[in-house]
C-alpha cells in the first residue's frame, strides 16, 4: 500500500522555519482529529503535507495500532525497528504481542518477543512456548521470577501459573510466595497460596497471618517450639513486625527463640540487626550492646547512620563524635558527618577544630552546609553557576522534538514519555541541552528532572523556578507564610507539575491528599473540592498554603515540625515531640520516619535558595527552626 509506504518512510532532517512549524502543529492538529474520527481520506490528505514534523510518527503509530490483523504485521514490525528505543516502539510491541497471542500466532509472538519488564507479556511468552510443546527448561527462571512475587499476578498469567502447580512448583516456592506476600501485608493472597501446600502444612499459614496481626499474643502458640522450618519461618516474622512497634519486647522473644534454637544462625544474624537498628532509631540503651554485637559485614552505611542517630537520641557527644567519624561523605549522607562532628568538637570544647570543620562544610550548598554557615555567622555558599552549553545536539535528538512538540499541544503525558526516553540516553551535553530548552518552553518539570539527571546542580535559577509566582505569593501574604516556603514545598513535592498524582493519592502541585483538602476547604467554607479540581494550581496552592500555615500556627511558627507535619501528619509529629527542650537540628536528624526526615532537611534547604532568588543576601534557616519545645 503507497500509503503505508509513505508512513513508514524516513522524516527529513531539514529544520522548518518559525512559520512552516506554525503551519505544521495545525495540520497535525487536525490529522489527530480526522484520524480519531476515522476519516481515512482526510487523514491521508493532511498526513501528506506534514514533511518533516516532528509528530509524524506518533501518526504513524495510532494508524497502525488500530489495524493490528494480519495483513499489517510486517509494517508493524518495521515501525518497532524503525522507532527502537522510543516509547512509542515499546507500546507499538506490547499491544502487537497480545493481538498475535489472541489469534494464536505463537511462533510470530515468540520471534518478535522483547523483555520489558511487563509481567503479562512474560506470561504470553512462556504460555506461546507451552502452547507449541516446546521445551520450557530455560525458561525456568523467567518462570519462577514470575512465580515469586508478594501481590497477585495478572489474571492472563492464571493459565500459566496453573501449568507450574502441575510442572515443577515445589512446597518451598510456595512458602517462599508466602513470605514475600506477608512481607508486602497481602495476607489475603497468602491464604490463597496456601492450596498449594499438603494439607498437614495447610495450618502453619494461618498461624503465620494470625502472628502477623497480633505477634504479641500468637508469638506463644506451642507449635512455635518446635525447630521446624515453618516454625522458624513464623517466628523470624513475627519478631521482625514487633520490632517495629517494641524493639525492647521483641528482643525478649529474640533470645528466648535463639536460645530453644528454632531459628537458624542467619536469622539470629538478621534479626538482631533488625532490632538493633529499630532500638537505635527510638532511643533505646538496648542498641547499644545489639550494635557492639553486630558483626562487621553487617556493619553498612545505614547501621553507621543509626548508630549516629543513637547517639544524638542520648545527647552523648563523644559518641556523636565518633559515629559521625564513621558515617561516609556521600550520598545521601553528604557533609552530615563532619556536620555533627564539628557539633560535637564545639560541645566537647574542642573550638578550634570545630570552627575548621565548620568552615569546610559552609564551602558546600546543602541543608547542612548552610547551618554550618549559620553558626559562623557568615552567608550561604549558592555557588551558583548557569550552566555553559557546548553545542546544539537537538539534530541527534528526535525525542527532545517531539516533547516540545506534545508541550506545545498541551499532551503532557506523551512529553513526558519522550522525556523518559531522552533521560535514559544519559549524555550530559544533550540532558542539560534540553533542561536549558524545557526551561525556555516553560515546562519546569522537564527542566528539574533533565538536571537532575545529568547531575549539573549549580544552575539555581533554572532548577528552582519561580513558577506560578503570582498565585504563591497571593496566597503567601493571604496566610502571613514566607513565598520561599510555598515555593519549595512544591518544588519537593511535585516538580511544579500541576497534574501529577502520587501512589498514595496525594494531588497537584503541593501534593494534597484529598481529605485535607475537603477538611481546609471546609475551614475556608469553600464549596468541597473533587480530586480532580485539584489539578488546579489555583485552588491547589490555596488549600495548601492555608494548610501550611495552619500547621505553622500549630507548632508555634517553628517550620521544621511544620514541615514534618505536612509530610507526616500533625499526630506523627505529637507523638514525636520532645520532652524536654531540645536542638532543632538533633530534633530534625531523629525523626523516626526516613520520608519526613529527608523532606524537611530538603524543604528547608530549598525555602533558603528561593529566598535568595527573592534577593536576600542571607537566608537564614535557624530562626525558622529552634527550639523544638516539648508539648505544654
Amino acid at each position: 500500500m503507497a500509503f503505508l509506504a509513505a508512513l513508514l518512510a524516513p522524516t527529513a532532517e531539514a529544520k522548518s522555519s518559525d512559520r512552516d512549524l506554525t503551519n505544521q502543529r495545525t495540520i497535525y492538529s487536525q490529522a489527530l482529529k480526522a484520524l480519531r474520527k476515522g476519516q481515512t481520506k482526510r487523514f491521508r490528505r493532511l498526513y501528506q503535507q506534514l514533511g518533516d514534523y516532528p509528530l509524524v510518527s506518533y501518526l504513524d503509530y495510532h494508524y497502525l495500532v488500530a489495524r493490528r490483523g494480519g495483513s499489517h504485521d510486517k509494517q508493524i514490525a518495521e515501525f518497532i525497528v524503525k522507532h527502537k528505543g522510543s516509547h512509542l516502539s515499546r507500546r507499538m510491541s506490547k499491544a502487537w504481542l497480545r493481538s498475535l497471542f489472541k489469534r494464536r500466532q505463537y511462533t510470530k509472538l515468540i520471534n518478535a518477543y522483547q523483555e520489558y519488564g511487563e509481567v503479562s507479556l512474560q506470561c504470553l511468552y512462556v504460555r506461546s512456548h507451552i502452547r507449541l510443546k516446546r521445551s520450557t527448561e530455560e525458561l525456568e527462571p523467567l518462570i519462577r521470577s514470575i512465580w515469586l512475587h508478594g501481590k497477585s499476578r495478572p489474571k492472563i498469567c492464571d493459565p500459566l501459573l496453573k501449568w507450574f502447580h502441575s510442572n515443577g512448583l515445589t512446597n518451598d516456592l510456595v512458602w517462599q510466595r508466602i513470605q514475600l506476600s506477608m512481607e508486602k501485608r497481602n495476607t489475603r493472597l497468602a491464604r490463597y497460596l496456601k492450596r498449594f501446600l499438603p494439607k498437614n502444612e495447610r495450618a502453619w499459614v494461618d498461624l503465620l497471618i494470625r502472628v502477623h496481626r497480633n505477634p504479641k499474643r500468637y508469638l506463644r502458640d506451642r507449635r512455635l517450639k518446635s525447630a521446624t522450618p515453618q516454625a522458624s519461618r513464623i517466628v523470624a516474622h513475627g519478631i521482625t513486625r514487633r520490632a517495629r512497634k517494641n524493639p525492647e519486647a521483641a528482643y525478649e522473644w529474640y533470645e528466648g527463640f535463639r536460645k530453644a534454637k528454632v531459628l537458624s544462625l542467619k536469622q539470629v544474624q538478621d534479626l538482631r540487626y533488625r532490632i538493633a537498628l529499630e532500638a537505635a532509631s527510638d532511643g533505646l540503651p538496648l542498641a547499644h550492646s545489639l550494635m557492639d554485637a553486630t558483626p562487621p559485614y553487617l556493619r553498612d552505611d545505614t547501621f553507621r547512620h543509626m548508630r549516629l542517630r543513637l547517639a544524638l537520641h542520648e545527647r552523648d557527644w563523644q559518641r556523636i563524635l565518633e559515629a559521625a567519624k564513621e558515617l561516609p561523605d556521600a550520598y545521601p549522607y553528604n557533609q552530615m558527618g563532619r556536620y555533627w562532628q564539628a557539633r560535637a568538637l564545639k560541645k566537647l570544647g574542642r573550638t578550634t577544630e570545630s570552627i575548621e570543620l565548620f568552615q569546610e562544610v559552609a564551602q558546600y550548598r546543602g541543608y547542612y552546609g548552610f547551618l554550618a554557615a549559620e553558626r559562623l555567622n557568615r552567608p550561604h555558599s549558592l555557588n551558583n553557576a548557569p550552566v555553559q552549553l557546548k553545542n546544539n545536539p537537538v539534530k541527534q535528538s528526535p525525542a527532545l522534538e517531539r516533547a516540545r512538540e506534545f508541550y506545545y499541544h498541551g499532551s503532557i503525558m506523551n512529553a513526558r514519555e519522550e522525556w523518559y526516553d531522552l533521560l535514559a540516553q544519559g549524555d550530559k551535553d544533550l540532558l542539560n541541552y534540553a533542561a536549558v530548552a524545557a526551561d525556555s518552553w516553560g515546562w519546569h518539570e522537564g527542566s528539574i528532572r533533565a538536571f537532575g539527571k545529568s547531575r549539573y546542580f549549580d544552575d539555581l535559577k533554572r532548577r528552582f523556578p519561580r513558577a506560578h509566582a503570582d498565585l504563591f505569593e497571593k496566597e503567601a501574604r493571604r496566610n502571613g507564610v514566607d513565598p520561599s516556603l510555598l515555593f519549595a514545598i512544591s518544588r519537593r513535592e511535585s516538580a511544579f507539575a500541576a497534574d501529577t498524582r502520587s501512589r498514595v493519592g496525594a494531588v497537584g502541585l503541593m501534593q494534597l491528599m484529598p481529605g485535607t483538602a475537603r477538611q481546609v476547604a471546609r475551614s475556608l467554607k469553600l464549596k468541597r473540592p473533587r480530586t480532580q479540581s485539584l489539578k488546579r494550581p489555583s485552588l491547589n496552592i490555596r488549600l495548601g498554603s492555608r494548610y501550611i500555615a495552619d500547621m505553622l500556627k500549630r507548632y508555634g511558627g517553628n517550620a521544621a515540625m511544620a514541615l514534618a507535619a505536612y509530610n507526616a501528619g500533625p499526630g506523627a509529629v505529637d507523638r514525636w515531640r520532645p520532652d524536654f527542650e531540645t536542638d532543632a537540628d538533633i530534633w530534625v536528624d531523629t525523626i523516626p520516619f526516613e520520608e519526613t526526615r529527608k523532606y524537611v532537611r530538603i524543604v528547608l534547604e530549598y525555602a533558603a535558595i528561593y529566598q535568595w532568588q527573592a534577593g536576600r543576601e542571607t537566608s537564614p534557616i535557624w530562626p525558622q527552626i529552634q527550639p523544638i519545645r516539648p508539648a505544654s
